[in-house]
């Protein structure tokens, strides 16, 4: 995770909120269920796996979102309004052609 910009240290004093454990147990269903059957069929349809995108207008919530995400194994792309073009580019095309 980036440093915390809160004046608590995350990483030691970390409690989850009610609406970060709700979205957790969302994503854990979701990624418990089979993925979609795509709209539009494609050479990759036979590997296709649940994707989804969290967005936030604050990314303070993001960094606190981040840490269970990485906890429980769960691979994600961050994309910010401070990012370059190209860095945005780049985490937009791994988001939508990572396999995972």
């Amino acid at each position: 995770p980036r440093p915390s910009r809160f004046n608590v240290n995350l990483d030691q004093r970390w409690r989850p909120s009610s609406k970060i454990a709700a979205l957790m147990a969302d994503l854990r269903t979701l990624w418990e269920s089979p993925p979609p059957v795509p709209i539009i069929p494609s050479a990759s349809a036979s590997t296709s796996v649940n994707k989804c995108v969290i967005v936030s207008q604050w990314t303070s919530m993001l960094d606190l979102v981040e840490r269970p995400l990485k906890s429980e194994g769960f691979v994600f792309e961050r994309l910010e309004g401070c990012m370059s073009q190209h860095a945005r580019a780049v985490a937009l095309r791994r988001f939508s052609t990572d396999p995972e």
